[in-house]
């Protein structure tokens, strides 16, 4: 059988002489493990360890900064998009789906809630939509409810007492509510024709039907009267 003798060397059969290391030793070099990585991390220079703390205090607040930024940015675009869309000439204004002689003012406050003067949606074309027909314009409206529900929603969540859903509903319905006076604001609209051709149609469906309905009232209280005599 192999014979330790000492601390660190064991003879095997053969007589060989093997080193082996020292248990207690070793427990030593372990215990002392957890000072070694304790002190492999004070080799990292404090202001290295600082200056990255900083960056990303840094980092979190453009984050929260960007959003603002962003939101302010579309709205500035928008209101100057709506201003320059108001300075041009008649027969560019009716092109574009301008209102013809808009008001800078009037242009301008559109851009900002809407994002332009121009009414109908750009998606239209290839949806297959006839670009200034009242489908071009009824898809207006509904992005126009979407950019505002975005925007809303961005709104929000920089105000912890709104919040982004009630941001998201209120700027939704500003935005569409702004495009839809837009629409029928402009005598041109395509979608304010039809629907006043819609609301032409069923006065006139309703007063045919009246008369209708007196008519077949007036004949049979004819008939009741002859009846009675």
């Amino acid at each position: 059988m192999a014979q330790q003798i000492g601390k660190t060397l064991q003879v095997d059969k053969l007589g060989n002489v093997t080193k082996m290391a020292n248990p207690l030793k070793t427990a030593s070099t372990a215990s002392k493990a957890p000072g070694f990585f304790s002190k492999a991390k004070n080799l990292i220079p404090k202001s290295a360890t600082s200056a990255l703390s900083k960056a990303g205090t840094v980092a979190t607040k453009a984050l929260k900064v960007l959003g603002p930024v962003g939101v302010a940015a579309d709205l500035v675009m928008g209101g100057a998009s709506g201003y320059s869309q108001s300075q041009m000439s008649a027969e560019e204004q009716k092109a574009a789906g301008v209102e013809e002689g808009i008001s800078a003012t009037k242009a301008t406050t559109l851009g900002v809630l809407t994002g332009g003067a121009e009414k109908g949606s750009m998606f239209s074309e290839s949806l297959g939509i006839e670009k200034g027909s009242a489908g071009d314009e009824a898809m207006g409206i509904a992005g126009a409810a979407g950019r505002g529900a975005l925007t809303g929603a961005a709104i929000g969540s920089f105000i912890p007492v709104v919040g982004t859903a009630v941001g998201a509903a209120v700027g939704g319905l500003i935005g569409g509510v702004s495009e839809t006076f837009k629409v029928f604001s402009d005598p041109d609209s395509s979608l304010r024709k039809w629907t006043g051709e819609l609301v032409s149609d069923v006065g006139d469906f309703a007063s045919s039907s009246m008369e209708t309905l007196g008519g077949w009232a007036s004949s049979a209280g004819d008939t009741l009267s002859g009846w009675a005599s």
